[in-house]
């Protein structure tokens, strides 16, 4: 299974041929965040191919859209846990996920009334003029509820390097579902507590972009 999985990988981020016994019946994103090979059709996703497909959804300008990079991180998403491991903050003794105010900017996606269903590898492309001479960016996706309350998914991020005036970068591969009413926050932040980040100060300033969404079921408003 191991080698599986590697051979699986290799295709997906480097586009290696599989082997034949493989081709036809490709590693798949199952529920909760797992990758398994043919755990049946009611648990697995066999659409993800066509699913990184997916028209880009246009991102317009943030909320807010100007964030600065400090001497010290200043977000946090609790990625010391297992994908999948915990879907909130209930654990006591375990700090929120936050980003302090002014370093990313976040884009609210509303889903639609028929709920949402992701599996598959985002693909964020952004637009950016910055100050910073060494400029990291750090993508993550938050489930907000119709209360307000959010927490990171999976509590994973991705992170880059980013320079000139526009980035494109995966995010974290998921699989997760949203029902109607809930929100898909994407958030790009400056920092992230449990990554190392630049420490050279600058201020980077946002026009908009565009995500591709690998949806496989429902759809956003």
């Amino acid at each position: 299974v191991r080698t599986n999985i590697i051979e699986w990988m290799r295709h997906h981020l480097y586009g290696t041929p599989l082997r034949s016994e493989l081709a036809n019946n490709d590693f798949i994103y199952a529920q909760d965040g797992l990758l398994a090979p043919g755990w049946g059709s009611d648990f697995v996703y066999t659409n993800y191919d066509a699913a990184a497909t997916n028209t880009p959804e246009a991102l317009g300008v943030p909320t807010p859209s100007v964030m600065i990079t400090g001497p010290v991180a200043s977000s946090y998403a609790d990625v010391t846990f297992f994908q999948g491991n915990v879907d909130d903050q209930k654990e006591p003794g375990r700090a929120p996920n936050f980003d302090a105010p002014g370093t990313a900017v976040a884009w609210d996606l509303p889903v639609g009334p028929a709920g949402l269903t992701l599996a598959g590898v985002p693909r964020l492309t952004m637009d950016f003029t910055t100050t910073s001479s060494d400029l990291f960016l750090f993508g993550k996706f938050y489930d907000v509820d119709q209360n307000g309350k959010a927490h990171v998914i999976y509590h994973q991020v991705m992170a880059t390097r980013a320079s000139g005036t526009q980035v494109t970068f995966d995010l974290t591969g998921l699989t997760a579902r949203f029902a109607q009413g809930h929100t898909l926050r994407l958030v790009v932040s400056t920092s992230d507590a449990m990554h190392s980040a630049s420490r050279s100060p600058g201020v980077t300033t946002v026009s908009g972009g565009s995500l591709r969404l690998p949806i496989v079921a429902g759809s956003l408003l």
